[in-house]
Protein backbone atom coordinates (compact mmCIF):
# COMPACT_ATOMS: atom_id res chain seq x y z
CA UNK A 1 0.00 0.00 0.00
CA UNK A 2 1.51 3.44 -1.08
CA UNK A 3 0.70 4.87 2.63
CA UNK A 4 3.34 2.68 4.15
CA UNK A 5 6.31 4.80 2.76
CA UNK A 6 5.52 8.01 3.78
CA UNK A 7 7.04 9.97 6.85
CA UNK A 8 3.59 10.59 8.89
CA UNK A 9 1.72 8.28 11.11
CA UNK A 10 -2.14 7.80 11.97
CA UNK A 11 -3.41 7.41 15.45
CA UNK A 12 -7.33 6.84 15.81
CA UNK A 13 -8.93 7.00 19.29
CA UNK A 14 -12.79 6.44 19.40
CA UNK A 15 -14.98 7.63 22.38
CA UNK A 16 -18.71 6.63 22.62
CA UNK A 17 -20.83 9.04 24.68
CA UNK A 18 -24.68 8.39 26.47
CA UNK A 19 -26.33 11.66 25.76
CA UNK A 20 -30.43 11.81 25.45
CA UNK A 21 -30.97 8.03 25.22
CA UNK A 22 -28.97 8.03 22.12
CA UNK A 23 -25.04 7.02 22.22
CA UNK A 24 -23.21 8.77 20.25
CA UNK A 25 -19.33 8.20 18.41
CA UNK A 26 -16.72 10.25 18.46
CA UNK A 27 -14.16 8.84 16.21
CA UNK A 28 -10.60 11.28 15.92
CA UNK A 29 -8.45 10.73 13.42
CA UNK A 30 -4.87 12.30 14.10
CA UNK A 31 -2.66 12.58 11.01
CA UNK A 32 1.11 13.12 12.68
CA UNK A 33 3.41 14.77 9.82
CA UNK A 34 7.40 13.87 10.51
CA UNK A 35 8.82 14.64 6.73
CA UNK A 36 10.11 17.14 4.73
CA UNK A 37 7.67 17.04 1.62
CA UNK A 38 3.48 18.82 2.04
CA UNK A 39 1.59 16.11 1.63
CA UNK A 40 -2.06 15.91 0.28
CA UNK A 41 -4.94 14.35 1.65
CA UNK A 42 -8.71 13.90 0.66
CA UNK A 43 -11.05 11.21 1.23
CA UNK A 44 -12.24 8.44 -0.95
CA UNK A 45 -13.34 4.71 -0.50
CA UNK A 46 -11.95 4.03 -4.23
CA UNK A 47 -8.53 1.60 -4.18
CA UNK A 48 -5.76 3.00 -5.91
CA UNK A 49 -3.85 0.94 -8.50
CA UNK A 50 -2.14 3.32 -10.48
CA UNK A 51 -1.05 6.20 -8.84
CA UNK A 52 -0.66 8.91 -11.44
CA UNK A 53 -3.98 8.19 -13.22
CA UNK A 54 -5.68 8.22 -9.94
CA UNK A 55 -4.40 11.12 -8.64
CA UNK A 56 -4.91 13.03 -12.32
CA UNK A 57 -8.60 11.71 -11.97
CA UNK A 58 -9.24 12.85 -8.53
CA UNK A 59 -8.03 16.34 -9.32
CA UNK A 60 -9.14 16.64 -12.32
CA UNK A 61 -13.09 15.31 -11.66
CA UNK A 62 -16.22 17.33 -11.88
CA UNK A 63 -19.15 16.93 -9.48
CA UNK A 64 -21.43 18.15 -12.10
CA UNK A 65 -21.21 19.59 -15.73
CA UNK A 66 -21.49 23.42 -14.19
CA UNK A 67 -18.80 22.56 -11.69
CA UNK A 68 -15.23 23.30 -11.45
CA UNK A 69 -12.67 20.45 -10.69
CA UNK A 70 -9.84 21.07 -8.11
CA UNK A 71 -7.12 21.74 -10.76
CA UNK A 72 -9.29 24.43 -12.66
CA UNK A 73 -9.90 26.41 -9.41
CA UNK A 74 -5.91 26.15 -8.21
CA UNK A 75 -4.77 27.05 -11.97
CA UNK A 76 -7.37 29.72 -12.79
CA UNK A 77 -6.11 32.75 -11.83
CA UNK A 78 -9.66 34.16 -12.40
CA UNK A 79 -10.69 32.37 -9.55
CA UNK A 80 -10.77 34.65 -6.46
CA UNK A 81 -10.19 34.05 -2.92
CA UNK A 82 -10.26 31.18 -0.53
CA UNK A 83 -12.39 28.14 -1.77
CA UNK A 84 -12.60 27.20 1.64
CA UNK A 85 -15.66 28.99 3.02
CA UNK A 86 -16.54 25.82 5.58
CA UNK A 87 -16.11 22.14 5.70
CA UNK A 88 -19.72 21.29 3.61
CA UNK A 89 -19.16 17.95 1.86
CA UNK A 90 -16.22 15.43 2.03
CA UNK A 91 -16.07 15.18 -1.43
CA UNK A 92 -14.94 18.48 -1.33
CA UNK A 93 -12.06 18.24 1.21
CA UNK A 94 -7.90 18.27 0.25
CA UNK A 95 -6.06 19.36 3.06
CA UNK A 96 -2.05 20.37 2.11
CA UNK A 97 -0.05 19.32 5.58
CA UNK A 98 2.85 20.90 5.61
CA UNK A 99 6.03 19.71 6.72
CA UNK A 100 5.86 18.71 11.04
CA UNK A 101 2.32 19.55 11.49
CA UNK A 102 -0.59 17.58 13.08
CA UNK A 103 -4.00 17.17 11.08
CA UNK A 104 -6.91 16.00 13.18
CA UNK A 105 -10.22 14.75 12.03
CA UNK A 106 -12.79 14.30 14.11
CA UNK A 107 -16.15 12.46 13.19
CA UNK A 108 -18.83 12.46 15.03
CA UNK A 109 -22.20 10.16 14.28
CA UNK A 110 -24.75 8.29 15.94
CA UNK A 111 -23.78 4.43 17.41
CA UNK A 112 -26.47 1.75 17.64
CA UNK A 113 -26.08 0.84 21.62
CA UNK A 114 -25.17 -2.98 21.03
CA UNK A 115 -23.17 -2.37 18.16
CA UNK A 116 -18.91 -2.80 18.09
CA UNK A 117 -17.28 -0.74 15.80
CA UNK A 118 -13.68 -1.54 14.40
CA UNK A 119 -11.59 1.43 14.07
CA UNK A 120 -8.85 0.47 13.26
CA UNK A 121 -5.58 2.37 11.46
CA UNK A 122 -5.70 0.38 8.71
CA UNK A 123 -9.14 0.84 8.13
CA UNK A 124 -8.44 4.42 7.59
CA UNK A 125 -5.62 3.99 5.36
CA UNK A 126 -8.41 2.66 3.25
CA UNK A 127 -10.68 5.76 3.47
CA UNK A 128 -7.84 8.92 3.95
CA UNK A 129 -5.63 8.88 0.60
CA UNK A 130 -2.27 10.83 1.27
CA UNK A 131 0.41 12.06 -1.72
CA UNK A 132 3.52 13.30 -1.41
CA UNK A 133 3.13 16.87 -3.25
CA UNK A 134 6.11 15.89 -5.97
CA UNK A 135 4.05 13.13 -6.92
CA UNK A 136 0.89 15.38 -7.05
CA UNK A 137 2.85 18.15 -9.37
CA UNK A 138 3.99 15.01 -11.32
CA UNK A 139 0.52 13.94 -12.37
CA UNK A 140 -0.93 17.44 -12.08
CA UNK A 141 1.54 20.23 -12.89
CA UNK A 142 0.88 23.75 -11.88
CA UNK A 143 -1.26 22.88 -9.37
CA UNK A 144 1.12 23.75 -6.85
CA UNK A 145 0.96 27.57 -6.88
CA UNK A 146 0.78 29.36 -3.64
CA UNK A 147 -2.01 31.08 -4.31
CA UNK A 148 -3.38 27.48 -5.99
CA UNK A 149 -3.02 25.70 -2.46
CA UNK A 150 -4.56 28.33 -0.98
CA UNK A 151 -7.86 28.40 -2.84
CA UNK A 152 -8.23 24.42 -2.54
CA UNK A 153 -6.52 23.35 0.66
CA UNK A 154 -8.56 23.15 3.80
CA UNK A 155 -6.51 25.84 5.77
CA UNK A 156 -7.18 24.45 9.16
CA UNK A 157 -5.53 22.16 11.60
CA UNK A 158 -8.78 20.27 12.57
CA UNK A 159 -12.02 19.32 10.27
CA UNK A 160 -15.01 18.28 12.40
CA UNK A 161 -17.78 16.04 10.33
CA UNK A 162 -21.49 14.76 11.85
CA UNK A 163 -21.56 12.09 9.50
CA UNK A 164 -19.15 8.87 9.46
CA UNK A 165 -16.13 9.40 6.51
CA UNK A 166 -17.35 5.93 5.35
CA UNK A 167 -20.36 6.54 4.16
CA UNK A 168 -19.69 8.86 1.55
Amino acid sequence: MHLLSYAYEIKVDTVIVDYNNSRIEQIIVTINHTGADTLWIWFDNKRVENEGHYIKKYLMKRLCEKCFSFFDIATDPNMDGCWWKAPTSIQLFIKCLMPHQTFTIVIYKEKEHDVCTNNSTNEWHDIIKIFKQEDIIKYCPGIDTPYGIKRISYPYSTIVYTRHVREH
